[in-house]
């Protein structure tokens, strides 16, 4: 490779950086996709993305497993033990809550078709399907977040699924569209400080072959 000293009319200076955890970002929605992750272990993840003119924020849903269906008890102050949804619990609405507000039509249809769903490979394609007619559109969010071992920045969607008394689900909050910051976050906000940004990695996407069901996409009518 010869040496070259043009310079391109690109700017030299990074003017992004991943959304900071605990604050209400406006954002477009950059669209979905679904990849495949790791060196010499692949895991498959649904990849939901958003961006504005600062920042941007690729998040990540990992294929579920059995575990994930497990509600986890937690011990309050007073003694007594409750139920926490399932990280399963709240992958799902986290999905239907997306849908919802990018593209409430589309909700409607995959809400429909839902029943015919075999395995995440099938949510996960139409979900892709459904929610990429909206790319572009305008919104807010809202992430929890925490410092990996490395000192990173490492976003999550926060949880969004509450259990009542009765062991049933509800939704008990929102990450997209109307949001707002609770006591507890605008708290964490505080605490949290500003840590360093998590590297953003480039993973090339890969193509995720669909399992045979009777599910199939042109039951969207999209």
């Amino acid at each position: 490779m010869e040496l070259s000293f043009s310079l391109s009319d690109q700017s030299a200076v990074r003017t992004t950086r991943q959304f900071t955890p605990f604050e209400i970002h406006t954002v477009k929605f950059a669209g979905a996709e679904i990849k495949e992750v790791g060196k010499e272990t692949k895991y498959k993840i649904l990849s939901i993305n958003f961006e504005n003119e600062t920042g941007i924020a690729n998040m990540s849903i990992f294929w579920p497993t059995e575990a994930d269906t497990v509600r986890p008890v937690a011990t309050a102050k007073d003694g007594h033990e409750y139920e926490r949804a399932s990280r399963w619990e709240n992958t799902k609405a986290v999905i239907a809550q997306t849908l919802q507000v990018l593209n409430p039509e589309g909700y409607l249809k995959f809400q429909a078709v839902s029943s015919k769903f075999k395995n995440f490979d099938d949510m996960a394609n139409a979900f892709v399907k459904v929610v990429n007619v909206a790319k572009g559109k305008e919104t807010n969010v809202k992430f929890t977040g925490y410092v990996n071992k490395q000192g990173y920045t490492q976003l999550s969607f926060p949880t969004i699924v509450g259990i009542n008394r009765q062991g049933e689900s509800f939704i008990s909050d929102n990450y997209i569209g109307d949001v707002v910051l609770s006591t507890y976050e605008m708290q964490k906000a505080k605490e949290f400080g500003a840590p360093k940004p998590t590297p953003m990695e480039g993973d090339e996407k890969q193509d995720t072959p669909q399992d045979e069901s009777s599910f199939d996409l042109e039951d969207l009518g999209l």
